[in-house]
C-alpha cells in the first residue's frame, strides 16, 4: 500500500504522519488488495478537513469530512 500524506496550511509532523499511518492500517482489514491510499489535510479559517482517496482493485473510493472548530460562550 502506498500512502501519500499531504497537508495545506497544515504542517505534517511525525506524529500526525503516524496518527494517520495508523488508521490507513485499518482499510487493510475490509479491502485484500489495496494499491494506494492519498490523504490531503487541511485547515480554512475556522474548519478542518480530511480527504482520503483509496484506490483498491477495481474500484476507487473518496471520503471527506469537514469539522468546525468554532466555539461559543
Amino acid at each position: 500500500m502506498n500512502l501519500s500524506l499531504t497537508g495545506h496550511h497544515v504542517a505534517i509532523t511525525p506524529a500526525i504522519g503516524n496518527y494517520v499511518t495508523s488508521k490507513m492500517d485499518k482499510i487493510t482489514r475490509h479491502f485484500d488488495h489495496v494499491i494506494d491510499v492519498s490523504v490531503i489535510l487541511s485547515i480554512e479559517k475556522l474548519k478542518q478537513k480530511a480527504e482520503a482517496n483509496v484506490h483498491v482493485r477495481g474500484k476507487d473510493i473518496f471520503v471527506e469530512l469537514t469539522t468546525s472548530t468554532c466555539t461559543l460562550p
